[in-house]
């Protein structure tokens, strides 16, 4: 029996009952729209950053009026790299959801594998970066009080 399970996973095609299947091509249907709606929007807003960025710099400095023009700035290419970072992610998710979709479709074993390979490799940039945000969120309320 188990000589059995492993000649399945090294073979070609794709086992997955049909259930399961409308169920991962939902998903996959559903996380490629995200993510290429949030492209667009953190695209959208790189491009108006961009555009605007010297007003957004004068805007900052009459709401912060003690911030100097290199201050602003540097919040400025923060915000960009912060909007670089999620992209990353977005495209590695939007990745991951093409992957499992064309493999799903086509019955191909190593595209659904690759789909989750992405998947995997999102979660855990994504869980870093929560684990930080925690930790900085632990540390600001420990000095706090």
């Amino acid at each position: 029996m188990d000589q059995n399970s492993n000649q399945d996973l090294l073979n070609d095609s794709l086992s997955v009952n049909r259930s399961i299947s409308s169920n991962f091509l939902s998903a996959a249907k559903w996380g490629r729209f995200t993510a290429i709606s949030l492209l667009v929007v953190l695209t959208l807003a790189a491009i108006f950053l961009a555009i605007g960025g010297t007003s957004f710099l004068d805007q900052l400095s009459s709401v912060l009026p003690g911030i100097e023009t290199n201050y602003a700035s540097v919040i400025l290419v923060a915000i960009f790299f912060i909007i670089l970072i999620a992209g990353l992610l977005l495209f590695i998710m939007l990745r991951a959801y093409n992957h499992l979709k064309v493999g799903l479709e086509t019955r191909d074993m190593v595209a659904f594998t690759n789909g989750w390979r992405y998947l995997k490799i999102y979660f855990l940039i994504y869980g870093v970066f929560t684990l930080i945000s925690i930790f900085s969120i632990i540390q600001s309320l420990t000095t706090l009080f």
